[in-house]
């Protein structure tokens, strides 16, 4: 009898790791989408090529895809919603193929769209939907870092490399870190987007980590420059503020304020921090 029951401890134990693994599979692709900004993501001292990361990502995707169909063998009946209303946006593009002048940029175009298909049957499919959507925030916040990362350390020594060239002057009159997209504008358009998703996890689940998370991506936000980006950004987080005073009271929104006032606390300490260390070397220079 003991045997048995030290057998059954056992494969509970296998199931649960099992089961921890399949999650962590699934959150993989989830974490790899903040870094899918069409551009590599340079950090002066390396660079990770735009192809490792696709690559990278659409493994993973397959592999989780597949992990997850193999041990269900369904299809969910929202992901059948989802493309019955997507599927007529896929075909245009696909179809716009045969007259496009670009040939290259439209294969692009319908590679996303794949693998939007992809995330959402993913999405649909796992059953550990939170941790898929924890996984994305994490990325947007290694991608914040990232940013840091950019305007602490690459940019300074570009500017070092470059100050008695011509192209200083095209560093020093814009420097804004841009992780691994392609401009401010799409990053701060990516941080728009996860923004609400933040505040959904610091404030429902009330923990200070998703508070500090929130407050790094809402700082992101800010740190893209993006102006259009700032304007949406703000009406969001006033919308979000309204919504949460009248579903969840005002000690709720007071806990908002206070991570929209960290995230510009981080914003002026990092901005001006890097500002003076521009100035000392041209003046140096």
């Amino acid at each position: 009898m003991s045997c048995n029951n030290n057998l059954s401890d056992k494969d509970t134990v296998l199931l649960r790791e099992i089961k921890r693994l399949n999650t962590i599979i699934s959150a993989l692709p989830f974490f790899i989408i903040p870094f899918l900004g069409g551009n590599h993501l340079s950090l002066f001292y390396i660079t990770i090529d735009k192809f490792w990361i696709e690559t990278s990502f659409i493994l993973t995707l397959l592999i989780a895809i597949f992990v997850n169909f193999y041990k269900r063998r369904v299809v969910p009946s929202g992901f059948l919603k989802f493309i019955l209303y997507f599927l007529p946006f896929f075909l245009v593009n696909a179809f716009s193929f045969f007259y496009t002048w670009n040939s290259f940029n439209t294969l692009c175009e319908i590679n996303i769209l794949a693998w939007v298909i992809g995330c959402i049957y993913l999405y649909a499919i796992s059953e550990n939907k939170d941790a898929l959507l924890k996984a994305l925030m994490f990325g947007t916040v290694l991608s914040v870092i990232c940013m840091i990362i950019q305007y602490e350390i690459m940019f300074p020594n570009l500017m070092e490399v470059f100050k008695h060239s011509k192209y200083s002057a095209v560093i020093e009159g814009k420097i804004v870190p841009f992780s691994s997209f392609l401009n401010e504008a799409t990053l701060g358009g990516y941080f728009l987007f996860i923004i609400p998703l933040s505040i959904y996890f610091s404030i429902m689940k009330n923990k200070i980590a998703y508070m500090i998370m929130s407050s790094v991506i809402i700082f992101g936000l800010l740190f893209s420059l993006s102006r259009m980006g700032m304007f949406i950004g703000a009406l969001s987080i006033i919308a979000c503020f309204a919504i949460i005073t009248i579903k969840k009271g005002l000690k709720s929104s007071a806990f908002l304020v206070s991570t929209v006032l960290f995230a510009l606390l981080i914003f002026l300490s990092v901005y001006i921090s890097a500002v003076k260390k521009t100035a000392l070397i041209f003046r140096t220079g």
